[in-house]
Parts: structure tokens; sequence; C-alpha cells
């Protein structure tokens, strides 16, 4: 009898290995950060002035959740540890979560790659005639509206560089003049100022196409892709309830 009993202990033991064997080919075991990799931050809270200091703590965590991570979509593991401290646990994602994240990492990049750099817009503004246009092309369609702007930016540097020239030696001659005049003793005031208003008269034209090709730059530079707020897009929010 005893011999009937043991024998049936041992078959419900291997058919119990069995159910077990087949649970873990269907669902394997979740492995714990210890084995699978993580992250793990301990923040201490001052609670010295409560009287309820694990409330407190489980107040805070609460709090916490609902900013960082409001729909729980962050896998975050969040305990309390003893009366003063929270451990915040992140568990390293799955071989598909990263790799998904790799490529989304990899796609963002290409799309930053895309921008148009102050070094690429100098070298655009400042290209021969016949050189700009292939450059244009390599980075940007020909007919967008970026295109557009580069090409208005390159006809403000030649108006520019042109508006320089001329005013070059008469612009010099009148500050060598300046100089003279104060250093002179005694200073003549209104020899100095008649010269200034030559000075001012003379880079008008300057003076007022400096703001236009800055502004038409940040304008360009504005159309560029930044990386933070396409994940701020991308971010999920659930407002407070």
């Amino acid at each position: 009898m005893k011999g009937k009993s043991l024998g049936l202990r041992f078959l419900a033991l291997a058919a119990l290995l069995v159910l077990a064997a087949l649970a873990l080919t269907t669902k394997p075991l979740k492995k714990g950060m210890d084995l699978e990799g993580g992250h793990s931050l301990i923040f201490k809270v001052d609670t010295s002035n409560v009287s309820d200091a694990r409330g407190t703590i489980n107040a805070v965590i609460e709090t916490l959740k609902k900013r960082i991570d409001p729909q729980g979509v962050m896998n975050l593991e969040w305990r309390p540890v003893g009366d003063d401290r929270i451990e915040v646990r992140m568990p390293v994602g799955s071989p598909v979560a990263r790799q998904a994240q790799l490529e989304f990492v990899n796609a963002l990049d290409a799309l930053a790659e895309q921008n148009l750099t102050p070094a690429f817009i100098r070298q655009v503004a400042n290209a021969p005639a016949d050189q700009r246009e292939a450059m244009i092309a390599q980075r940007v369609d020909a007919d967008s509206p970026r295109a557009g702007l580069l090409r208005e930016i390159a006809s403000l540097q030649g108006t520019i560089e042109q508006e320089r020239a001329r005013i070059a030696e008469p612009l010099a001659a009148l500050r060598a003049e300046m100089r003279a005049l104060e250093e002179a003793v005694p200073v003549d005031p209104e020899a100095l100022a008649a010269r200034q208003t030559e000075i001012d008269r003379l880079t008008e034209t300057l003076d007022r196409l400096m703001p236009q090709y800055r502004q038409k730059v940040n304008d360009l530079r504005a159309t560029n892709l930044q990386t933070s707020r396409v994940m701020a897009v991308l971010r999920l929010y659930d407002p407070p309830k």
C-alpha cells in the first residue's frame, strides 16, 4: 500500500514538473533587474517635521507618478525604502523595445542631418553664383521655401559686400579724421558731430541691410528640426483629472 502511495506521489510530482516546463516554454519567467539589468535611483525625503513618515512617502510617490509617468507606460517601479527614502527602478527594455528605440533614434538623426547649419548658410551665401544652385540642390528641394530663403540670403550677402566695398575708402577717411579730432587740443565738438553725421549717412544702407540679413537667416534656421521639440510632441501626457 505504501509503495502504491509513493508511486502516486512520484507520478503527481512528475506531472507538476511537466506542467511547469510547459508553462516556462509558453510564458518564460520575467527576469529581475539583478539578472536583466536596469537602473535604480534612491531619493531621500525630509520627513523630520511630519508625524506620518510612511504616509508622506506614499503621497510623494503618488505625486511623482502623476508628474513623471501619468499613464504608467514607462514600466517604472516605485517603492518606499524605510521611512525617508524612495527607490525608483526602471528595468531594461525588451530586445524588441531596444531595437525599436534604436530605429527611432536613427530615424531622428537622419532627419536632423537635413538641418541647415550656420556654416552651410555662409558657404552658400559666399559661393560663386554658378556654384550656388548645385550646393542648394544637394541639401534641399530646389523649389522649396528653404531654397528660396537661401537664395534671398545669398542675394543680400552680395548686396552687403558691394555696399561695404563702396563705402570702405570714404569711411576709413572719415574715421581717421574722427581720431585726429578726438586727439586735438582743444577738442572741437561740432566738428566731431559733423563727422559722425557723415559716417551715419554713409553707413545708412548697410545698417538697414544687416537686420534684414539676420532675419532671413533666423527664418531659415527656424525650419530646422529640433529633436527636443519632436520628443516633447511625442511624449504622452495625461492631464490630471
